[in-house]
């Protein structure tokens, strides 16, 4: 009986402890009396108009920009952002006002005039917050010396200092203890470049343990920062920096562990050349889009043959030229799932390889000057979801295969010299998002059986030599918002039936040969679609546009 006894006794303190774990009666009184004295300096806006010592707000985790533990009732995480009246003149912070916080885990300040802290007071008091994980600091007046207050800070991951006072050469010795920093972002300062004095074994200003992930946007690398040792770092951007490919390269050569290497809208001095990618074998995202450079003919060999592992590369708008040969290591990369190299001068043809790219998603050769058939190398892409081959000089016809394509959602090809009829294989793309064949020589009719594309919802097959009536079949796409047909040899009238297209917005059928009764059609065919439609107001209303001749017509 006393055994019974005492098991029954032990789950209901059990059940008592678990309920207690469960439940709390808010939050402490004395980080709430610390939040009505913050409030002092941050009342410049009404989303701290609950932060009164009243009866009927007695639980402050319940204030507004305030968030507790569940199971404690201790605040984890203060919302400050934009608090205090951005018209009042800068004022210098009292750090030690947080630090009753001690469960604290996110800090948001960003945008409150804070020109730096008080003497004795600064952010090294936040050192007593051994949770405090993320620390953002955006669009205050902070200079350079906020860096001498950081180091204590050894629990944070995300640091934010976007759009402060920043300038010129910066000492970060102060953050090389800041051993599990995930990300820094000084962006949208005046920095020239960052110093490393000659005590500092390595620069650490990011980095998830040993350094994961550094944000390091519109900071100048030079002679005077060297970056190594950094054998765990995972990603690096380097945004909109002023850079040289013979000391950048080489000096994060060490960086073995790098997946992600942004680089985008930087300004690369000196020729690139595929050997200094040797060492990112583990790389997967390399984004060099709009990075002023030299590239070097063998870039996409030595590319192919060193970074196996790549799933994303982006060389949009990156002068690569007439000589780069696309064939030679591009189509090794059969991990790749994104490829960018639109907006280049890229000539010859799109090679048979790229059959060998098993898993691309997205290709964008768009904007180059490919010339040649559109190779059925293509059809051999199943997992392709968006192509784009417009603005080239590509010949000849869509190839039947592209039903083989079966994820397809956007085809563009437009502003191509492609001819013969529109390919049966578009028919088969039940996925089919939006079809661009715009401004090429397609003959033929528009085929009845895009009305198996039921997914389309943009269509645009203007500027090209259709003939034959506008197929009724057109009206089983119910997706259809854009339909442009506009400068073919289309003849006969609308079909009616277009007015059950309740998603249709534009409709372009102007320079055609339709029957001479076109405008009554076109406003019998208004008038069906607003009363198919009578919630709609005018501007929601089908637009039914007059485009101008086609150029190359």
């Amino acid at each position: 009986m006393c055994g019974s006894k005492r098991v029954w006794v032990s789950e209901l303190i059990f059940i008592l402890l678990v309920v207690k774990g469960w439940w709390s009666e808010g939050c402490l009184e004395q980080e709430r009396s610390a939040l009505l004295q913050l409030k002092r300096f941050f009342n410049g806006d009404l989303r701290l108009q609950n932060w009164v010592d009243d009866e009927y707000y007695l639980d402050c985790c319940l204030w507004e920009g305030v968030e507790c533990n569940n199971t404690t009732g201790r605040v984890i995480k203060l919302d400050l952002a934009q608090t205090r009246n951005w018209e009042s003149e800068e004022w210098y912070m009292n750090a030690s006002l947080f630090t009753p916080f001690q469960q604290l885990e996110s800090l948001d300040l960003i945008e409150n005039n804070i020109a730096g802290c008080v003497e004795n007071e600064g952010l090294e008091k936040l050192s007593r917050l051994n949770n405090l994980k993320f620390l953002h600091l955006d669009y205050n007046s902070f200079n350079n010396s906020i860096f001498s207050s950081l180091g204590g800070l050894s629990s944070l991951r995300h640091l934010s200092l976007f759009g402060n006072r920043l300038n010129g050469s910066i000492d970060i010795k102060g953050l090389e203890s800041l051993s599990n920093l995930e990300e820094l972002d000084m962006s949208d300062n005046a920095i020239d470049n960052l110093v490393r004095f000659e005590e500092v074994e390595y620069l650490l200003f990011g980095g998830k343990g040993n350094c994961s992930d550094i944000w390091k946007q519109g900071v100048a690398i030079n002679k005077e920062i060297q970056l190594h040792n950094f054998t765990n770092l995972e990603g690096l951007i380097l945004y909109k920096s002023d850079l040289h490919v013979s000391q950048l390269l080489p000096s994060i050569a060490s960086f073995t562990s790098l997946k992600y290497l942004s680089m985008l809208d930087s300004v690369l001095k000196g020729a690139l050349h595929g050997q200094d990618f040797r060492k990112f074998k583990n790389l997967e995202h390399l984004d060099m889009g709009w990075v002023q450079v030299n590239v070097n003919t063998s870039f996409f060999q030595i590319v192919g043959k060193s970074m196996s592992s790549l799933k994303f590369l982006s060389l949009t708008s990156s002068s690569l030229n007439k000589n780069a040969i696309l064939d030679q290591g591009l189509c090794q990369l059969v991990h790749l799932q994104e490829l960018y190299i639109g907006r280049n001068d890229l000539r010859g043809s799109l090679p048979w390889c790229l059959a060998n790219m098993t898993s691309l998603q997205v290709l964008d050769a768009s904007s180059n000057q490919l010339t040649g058939n559109i190779s059925p190398g293509l059809c051999e892409l199943v997992l392709l979801r968006e192509l784009y081959i417009d603005y080239n000089d590509l010949r000849g016809s869509l190839p039947w295969c592209l039903a083989n394509m079966t994820s397809l959602q956007v085809l563009n090809a437009s502003y191509n010299q492609l001819t013969g009829n529109i390919s049966p294989g578009l028919c088969e793309l039940v996925l089919l998002r939006e079809l661009y064949i715009d401004y090429n020589d397609f003959g033929g009719s528009l085929r009845w059986c895009l009305a198996n594309t039921t997914s389309l919802q943009v269509l645009d097959a203007s500027c090209n030599q259709l003939i034959g009536n506008i197929s009724p079949s057109l009206c089983e796409l119910v997706l259809l918002r854009e339909l442009y047909i506009d400068n073919n040899d289309l003849r006969g009238s609308l079909p009616l039936c277009l007015a059950n297209l309740t998603s249709l917005r534009v409709l372009d059928v102007s320079y055609n040969q339709l029957s001479e009764n076109i405008s009554s059609s076109l406003m019998h065919l208004m008038l069906m679609l607003k009363s198919a439609r009578p919630w709609t107001d005018q501007i929601l209303s089908p637009t039914f546009m007059l485009s101008t001749v086609c150029s190359n017509h």
